[in-house]
């Protein structure tokens, strides 16, 4: 008998999809903690469903690292999901053969161009990567960097310049408010001592009807609506890649 075609789109598609990568992922860890690394693409997941993005979407963030960092083929991903799916994930896969600081100038320039659809599993994944490092980080301060491939000085450079790749002003509202919440998150982590050097990388304000006043969404915290309303924050930008490529020594 042959098997029904998976669904474009549908609660079948994204149970398939958690399906297969709760297998292929299964042993697995996040780096250097007893936390199973399904917990990841899930949480990249979710943060797609609250956004409102269509089923497939949410699949191809279930299934984000699974060429990246298991056995499954794309011809394989190919064959159960299609191609539509099969793209966006190859999109988020770095190549592991490569040394860390290519992976990342390769990471941080290719997602500069890529489509929208890879552009916003990638911001799901990353902020679902900040989110767990700004976790630990709170609990285990300066110490937590050793934990990774490189350390503070690397990761901070790389995330800036995520920042700055992955910002959209023309894409619709959910994305440009999931962007801010990575964007705030980065700046909590790397930069509590220079917020106001990431203030135009914030998306900017609506302003009210009644009072012409910036209108500020809840999430932002009574330092950063500060930190917006400060004058010459707008002249910073964040240097790309390569003139503030950090050194091998951290």
């Amino acid at each position: 008998m042959t098997k029904p075609p998976v669904p474009q789109e549908g609660p079948e598609l994204i149970s398939l999809a958690f399906e297969v990568a709760l297998d292929v992922h299964r042993g697995q860890k996040r780096k250097n903690t007893t936390i199973p690394y399904i917990v990841h693409p899930v949480g990249t997941a979710i943060a797609l469903a609250k956004c409102g993005c269509p089923d497939h979407l949410v699949a191809a963030g279930l299934l984000h690292d699974t060429l990246e960092d298991t056995k499954l083929t794309l011809a394989e991903l190919e064959k159960t999901f299609g191609e539509a799916i099969a793209v966006i994930v190859q999109g988020c896969s770095e190549d592991k053969s490569q040394g860390w600081e290519d992976r990342k100038r390769h990471t941080v320039h290719y997602l500069n161009k890529a489509s929208q659809a890879i552009r916003y599993v990638s911001l799901a994944d990353k902020a679902d990567n900040i989110s767990a490092i700004a976790h630990d980080y709170r609990r285990k301060g300066e110490k937590l960097w050793s934990r990774f491939n490189r350390g503070k000085g690397h990761q901070r450079w790389y995330y800036e310049n995520l920042v700055v790749v992955l910002r959209d002003g023309k894409a619709g509202e959910p994305y440009r408010n999931l962007h801010r919440q990575f964007t705030q998150t980065v700046i909590a982590v790397f930069c509590s001592s220079e917020r106001a050097k990431l203030e135009s990388l914030l998306p900017i304000p609506k302003r009210r009807k009644d009072t012409g006043r910036p209108e500020y969404g809840s999430a932002l915290s009574k330092a950063e609506k500060g930190m917006m309303a400060r004058p010459g924050g707008s002249n910073y930008s964040l240097p790309v890649w390569p003139k503030y490529y950090p050194s091998k020594k951290t």
